[in-house]
């Protein structure tokens, strides 16, 4: 009954973004959401910015890359 309650999709992380209020990650997550969604195609360069905001965020949590990726093999064949 003691043992430890782990699942291996969850991060138990102790950072700035995991100390955020729900509210403000949810709204952050439909913003971004949104603004990718009406990036023009042809605009490569706005791309490359929203890969180097998801980066930094993933910095910011302390969340490894390894993480990361591995749920992102998951994702990938479906973009």
């Amino acid at each position: 009954m003691g043992a430890g309650h782990a699942h291996p999709l969850y991060d138990h992380g102790h950072s700035r973004v995991h100390r955020l209020a729900p509210e403000v990650k949810v709204a952050a997550a439909v913003l971004f959401v949104f603004g990718v969604a009406v990036t023009p195609r042809q605009a490569v360069w706005a791309f490359a910015v929203d890969a180097m905001v998801l980066l930094t965020i993933i910095g910011a949590a302390r969340i490894p890359l390894r993480f990361v990726a591995t749920r992102l093999a998951v994702i990938v064949p479906f973009v």
